[in-house]
């Protein structure tokens, strides 16, 4: 196939390469990938300051206060408002949202990360890219996909216009049917919206929000464990240095322990349980350390303290919504106890040899055990039915009745899914009702359609539709009960057929819809029209797709930019050298 022309500086249309206009709002996310939901994963909200708004994908009409250690996953979004920022964190890198940003989570796989910047300003630094994977970032007029590890910057304007900064590292962006590797030093300036031009300059000095990023970055290296350099790759590792202790205890090797905790404190009790699709029942912890030890890893006791102990360092560290097992559950569990039409749930921490049973998903259905003695059998943490299903503050509303907690403690340990229907207050995310209004992003920025190279999931299923589904139980019921005229919770498996379009999400009435370009339609005659919801049209013979110059405004010198090949970037001829720093003579 011979590639269209391009104005001046050299970009290549690869063949079978498919841009994909998608229009964003009510995220989407696809709730049952088979027998592994786990496929999913997520992103821990690991700092705030200001007000940061959350937007659940299965909850798409409600804005809540973003939480400290609150798991993003699929069809989630975030929003800062002015003088507000926030971070994320995720296996593959840290992102750092500056004021005014709105990020929508499109696809969060083992495999693929997808995310959306509708307007503001975020700094992705990447520590590593798995060989068959990917890391795209759309916007509404250009794709950037991060070839190699590094520190990239990317904005968004209020026309939608895009600047890539390339710190470190190596990006591709695509847009308007073409697309240009920058390389470490460049800034890329994508403009308009129908048919967007770009220039290459050499990159802005660095601003405020840069140096905020650095300063960030800087408290996240400032650890210096001493425990196997495997595990400090684990998300949440940073703040165990600054708020606990590591050291060698018998029989588990290194070990760690927070600094400063209650007298009765215990671990899962400073926080609270939410819903959060597909694992169900998940620990949102409000310790600002309170990620890993609660994901990752298993808890014992030693002289009269509770420690944490990492996963071995051989083994693959796999994210989990809370490493508990629970005992007792729902209204009316024990005719023994006076439960006043509430009921009972408790859980205590696995210790490193217990076994783990999921709640949630295929999995569950396979796990058969038997004649378990648990470790932490008898630190069991009891809160009735109401606290847990409503997302309240766990250590506020434990219950101290004696009798009530022997009775608890001394219930089996329930296998499978637990028997206690989420409703919507599990969907909080700070735990607490809020009543002021919470800031939304303008209508206009939740409007603007982004360009992606590949399709996101379907939408996520509304939580109203799930909240009325049936909750069935396994093929062998769970020790505990379930409530009167009920079934037990389970994540959902509902899915959006294709074609169809989530529910509206406020303030104005948006539908979100993914347009897919025909891989056969990408040709000199065809060009991605933005701001439409239908296939794009194929231009007049001859008249070829193209990314022009943009008007050059002096603000640095042009940097040639040598023209793509005919493929698309291979992921696995990805440069694993060290990156070279950055360089101002002229490239070839």
């Amino acid at each position: 196939m011979k590639l269209p022309p391009f104005v001046t500086k050299g970009v290549s249309l690869a063949a079978g390469f498919a841009l994909i206009l998608q229009v964003r709002p009510a995220p989407a996310q696809q709730i049952d990938r088979g027998d592994d939901e786990a496929d999913q994963v997520v992103a821990r909200v690991a700092f705030l300051t200001g007000d940061v708004s959350y937007n659940r994908g299965d909850d798409p009409d409600d804005w809540q206060p973003a939480a400290l250690n609150f798991p993003m996953t699929q069809g989630d979004r975030l929003f800062t408002t002015r003088g507000a920022k926030t971070e994320l964190q995720t296996d593959e890198a840290t992102v750092f949202l500056g004021s005014e940003t709105e990020l929508s989570a499109l696809t969060m796989t083992d495999g693929e990360t997808q995310l959306s910047i509708a307007a503001g300003t975020a700094t992705f630094r990447v520590h590593h890219l798995s060989e068959d994977g990917s890391f795209e970032v759309g916007t509404p007029n250009a794709s950037v996909t991060f070839d190699t590890p590094g520190s990239f910057r990317i904005s968004v304007d209020a026309n939608g216009n895009t600047c890539v900064i390339a710190r470190r590292g190596k990006a591709t962006v695509a847009a308007g049917g073409g697309q240009v590797r920058i390389e470490p030093g460049d800034e890329l300036d994508v403009a308009g919206i129908d048919r967007p031009r770009y220039d290459v300059v050499d990159a802005a000095a660095p601003d405020g929000c840069d140096q905020w990023v650095e300063a960030r970055a800087r408290a996240e290296r400032g650890g210096g464990s001493a425990v196997d350099t495997s595990q400090t790759k684990l998300v949440g590792m940073a703040e165990l240095d600054r708020d606990g202790r590591w050291q060698e205890i018998p029989g588990y090797g290194r070990v760690w322990t927070p600094n400063v905790v209650e007298v009765d404190w215990a671990p899962y009790r400073v926080g609270h349980w939410a819903w959060v699709a597909p694992w169900g029942w998940t620990w949102i912890s409000s310790e600002a350390w309170g990620w890993a030890p609660y994901h990752y890893g298993r808890w014992v006791t030693y002289s009269s303290h509770w420690y944490w102990v990492p996963e071995a360092p051989a083994a693959h560290a796999r994210w989990s919504p809370a490493l508990v097992a629970f005992v007792g559950a729902g209204p009316g569990w024990s005719a023994n106890v006076s439960i006043g039409g509430g009921g009972y749930v408790g859980w205590f921490p696995l210790a490193p040899r217990d076994p783990f049973v999921p709640w949630w998903g295929h999995a569950r259905a396979n796990v058969s055990v038997t004649n378990v003695t648990y470790v932490n059998r008898n630190f069991v943490t009891v809160v009735n039915h109401e606290t847990f299903v409503s997302s309240a503050p766990v250590v506020r509303n434990l219950v101290r009745d004696a009798a009530v907690v022997k009775q608890v403690s001394a219930a089996p340990v329930t296998r499978g899914a637990i028997p206690a229907a989420p409703t919507k207050a599990s969907l909080r995310i700070s735990g607490t009702a809020v009543a002021a209004p919470v800031a939304r992003p303008p209508a206009a920025m939740l409007a603007r359609p982004v360009v992606t190279k590949s399709e996101p999931p379907p939408p996520r299923t509304r939580f109203a539709a799930e909240e009325k589904a049936e909750y069935k139980q396994p093929a062998k019921p769970p020790a505990a009960a379930a409530p009167a005229g009920k079934q037990a919770a389970q994540p959902p498996d509902a899915l959006v057929p294709a074609g169809k379009q989530a529910a509206s999400a406020a303030p104005a009435p948006i539908q979100k819809q993914v347009v897919p370009v025909s891989p056969g339609a990408i040709t000199a005659k065809a060009v991605v029209q933005p701001r439409t919801i239908r296939p794009a049209q194929p231009q007049q013979t001859g008249k070829a797709a193209e990314i022009a110059l943009a008007p050059h405004d002096n603000k640095a010198p042009r940097r040639q930019v040598e023209p793509l090949s005919a493929k698309p970037h291979p992921k696995s001829n990805r440069d694993k050298k060290k990156e070279p720093a950055p360089q101002n003579e002229t490239k070839k």
